[in-house]
């Protein structure tokens, strides 16, 4: 059974991140917790990860909402870098968009595990750590 162990959280709200952050470790009982407010910085943190072989988080949420680089273009450029990626991490898109044609844009990416309405909730949380659980 595999257990997170590393989350990495992307969103430029600052308080978002922080309240994300204390729900889960509060209910999933994880300490490591990576946040930004830029996605080119995720990218960044992901790539150097990479070139030192360091261990990757075994989940990332993005918002897709983001200035400069939004949601969408990490993932296009995640998705260039994911062949030199070893383990499976899990990617749930976050937004507090409802609109029908994100959540489908979300299904056409193979990177990506979920699309989460925020905010954040323990049901999600509990479904998230039961899927990764039973990853591999």
């Amino acid at each position: 059974m595999n257990v997170l162990k590393q989350i990495m959280l992307i969103d430029d709200d600052e308080v978002y991140n922080f309240i994300c952050s204390e729900t889960i470790k509060k209910i999933l009982n994880i300490k490591d917790i990576i946040t930004y407010t830029s996605s080119q910085n995720g990218l960044n943190f992901l790539a150097k990860s990479i070139a030192d072989k360091a261990q990757l988080p075994d989940l990332i949420f993005i918002d897709i909402n983001m200035p400069i680089l939004d949601g969408w273009s990490f993932i296009e450029e995640y998705q260039k870098m994911s062949s030199d990626i070893a383990q499976k991490v899990l990617i749930y898109i976050q937004s507090s968009s409802v609109y029908d044609e994100d959540i489908e844009k979300s299904k056409t990416y193979a990177v990506i595990d979920g699309f989460i309405t925020k905010p954040l909730s323990l049901a999600q949380l509990m479904e998230i750590k039961e899927k990764f659980s039973n990853e591999l």
